[in-house]
């Protein structure tokens, strides 16, 4: 079964009961959705039965502090009307939606002589005394009240005299307002102060309990109690007990430039507004931008923006902006003035012939006060040559590569910006390369657009492929297309090892060399050590003991030399092992 927010099925079911908006009624003001209520007080409780093709009871109790006074239906709705059984001062009574019942409504009012957590529960049960689910509604009893201690605010900006909102502030946030700094008794826009007694900003202060409100202007503008313009000046004040939710005017004052707000109550900033306004001077200059590099041969794509400026730089209001071709031959704009009110406009460009072209935009047919001049490029919209090339010649593996499309057309330019047919297809490489490939039709900036790939974890040569699309002169002649082709190395993995594997061989190589060399040049030493110690004998007949020592010594230096070169022979064993490993690896 259900009650309120909830649908009522044929057959009752466990569908959950509901309060009408969540309301509570304070004695002697209606329905509120405040939750709290002075002790001594009453506050009221709304009910809302649903429609059921079966009577259903909905048992309602009271537990906590307080107690019911009163419980009456106060909406019959349609069909059999609803009704309540049981004696609500006991704490627990049915109100019953009847068969046929639409939305009756059931009004509940409570008490309490002391503070504490009163709750309300609603059960809906089906005719076999089966409970569904269960909604509750709190209410918390003060011994004093809540709402006459200031505890937070709202602050809120909107334009001219509306009302403040936080949808019309955030409004303002997302565009700022830009109003003319001529000074006047007309408001631009103004601000809301809110005091509340809770943090959840649910309470709000009653006038007599209020405390004072100063609003500060500074930047431009100034600021006033009144609406009218009256006491405008660079702050404003509400002394306390002022009617809550008093707002503060803001006017231009004759000086340009954006506007700040500082809003302190009860003796504390508890708001800035900086950026919701600006006033703006005179129109003194004009900011352009191109939509694009190049315009195409006879296309009408191309704008230029216009953005009126102050002295300041403001946003300024353009009036009427006329805008002039300086070489009609290669680019046109309207014959007719662009006329506008707001900050921004655009002034349409149409490509006659390839060159170039200065657009000048002034305030006035002649003798224009604010100008700017644009040179225009006017560029073929068909590609005499199509090329794509690679970042970089050579790649480690999974590195990003970068492969730029160039289009240039028979006059030597970039091909106008736009989308161009520059490839029969989407392009296709050799190896599979993860990323994004040029397809036939293209977006191009100046002449060229570029993709991101990234290199195969395999070394060896890289080539993208693909031919030349409708939008090149010689396919739209009929021609046949030609090849267009990217090509990269990517160096490492098995080839790297194996090149390794030949420098540590030719490093070997040279290792054996010198260790040969080293061989001969001790045959040599031993053979002149032979010579010397022959002719060391020879003069040393009159000493044999010399001639003994000096055939000691040079034995002893052959033993050295060969103790050497059998070092070197086991060292050159070992690095032959290590590539013989390295290769078959």
């Amino acid at each position: 079964a259900a009650v309120g927010l909830g649908l009522l099925s044929a057959v009752p079911s466990n569908a959950a009961p509901s309060f009408t908006n969540g309301a509570l009624g304070l004695a002697g003001t209606g329905t509120t959705t405040a939750q709290t209520q002075v002790v001594g007080g009453q506050a009221s409780v709304l009910v809302t039965l649903d429609t059921s093709s079966v009577a259903i009871n909905n048992v309602i109790t009271s537990t906590g502090v307080g107690s019911v006074l009163t419980a009456a239906v106060s909406t019959a709705g349609t069909g059999t009307t609803a009704s309540v059984a049981g004696t609500p001062t006991s704490g627990s009574f049915t109100a019953i939606g009847a068969s046929g019942q639409a939305d009756g409504v059931v009004t509940i009012t409570v008490t309490s002589a002391v503070a504490g957590v009163q709750t309300i529960t609603v059960t809906p049960t089906d005719n076999a005394g089966t409970p569904g689910t269960a909604v509750t509604k709190t209410i918390t009893w003060t011994a004093t009240n809540a709402t006459t201690t200031y505890v937070a605010s709202d602050v809120f900006v909107a334009s001219g005299t509306t009302t403040p909102s936080s949808a019309l502030d955030a409004a303002i946030v997302t565009t700022p307002l830009s109003v003319d700094k001529t000074a006047s008794i007309t408001p631009a826009a103004n601000i809301s102060v809110t005091q509340y007694s809770d943090a959840a900003k649910t309470l709000a202060l009653a006038q007599a309990n209020t405390t004072a409100v100063t609003a500060t202007i500074s930047g431009a503008g100034s600021i006033s109690t009144a609406s009218n313009g009256t006491l405008s000046g660079p702050s404003a004040s509400l002394s306390a007990g002022a009617v809550n939710g008093s707002q503060f005017y803001i006017y231009p004052n004759g000086v340009a430039g954006a506007v700040t707000v500082v809003i302190t109550v009860n003796g504390v900033v508890t708001s800035t507004k900086t950026g919701y306004i600006t006033f703006y001077g005179a129109l003194a200059s004009y900011s352009v931008t191109a939509s694009t590099t190049s315009v195409g041969v006879g296309e009408s794509t191309a704008t230029l923006t216009v953005n009126g400026k102050d002295s300041l730089g403001n946003a300024a209001p353009l009036g009427t902006v006329y805008a002039t071709s300086g070489t009609t031959a290669n680019a046109t704009v309207p014959a007719t003035a662009t006329v506008v009110t707001s900050t921004s406009a655009t002034v349409a460009i149409t490509g006659v012939a390839a060159g170039t072209s200065a657009i000048t935009l002034g305030n006035a047919a002649t003798a224009a006060t604010v100008t700017s001049v644009t040179t225009v490029t006017v560029s073929k919209t068909t590609a005499k040559t199509v090329s794509m090339t690679f970042d970089k010649a050579s790649y480690t593996p999974g590195e990003k590569m970068i492969l730029t499309v160039s289009a240039v057309d028979s006059n030597g330019a970039a091909v106008a910006d736009g989308t161009r047919v520059l490839l029969s297809g989407t392009a296709t490489s050799n190896v599979a390369l993860q990323g994004t490939y040029p397809t036939a039709s293209e977006a191009i900036v100046a002449g060229s657009l570029s993709f991101t790939l990234y290199a195969p974890l395999v070394a060896g040569d890289i080539v993208v492929s693909s031919t030349e699309g409708t939008g090149t002169d010689n396919v739209g002649a009929g021609g046949t297309a030609a090849a267009i082709t990217a090509t990269a190395t990517v160096a490492g993995g098995d080839s790297a090892a194996a090149l390794e594997a030949a420098n540590d061989a030719y490093d070997a190589a040279n290792y054996a060399a010198d260790a040969a060399d080293a061989a001969t040049t001790a045959a040599e030493e031993a053979t002149a050590a032979a010579v010397a110690a022959g002719d060391a004998a020879t003069a040393a007949q009159e000493s044999a003991d010399a001639a003994l020592a000096a055939v000691t010594d040079l034995g002893l230096k052959v033993t050295g030399l060969i103790s050497a070169l059998r070092a070197q022979i086991t060292s050159l064993t070992n690095l032959i092992v290590k590539i013989q490993k390295k290769v078959k690896a």
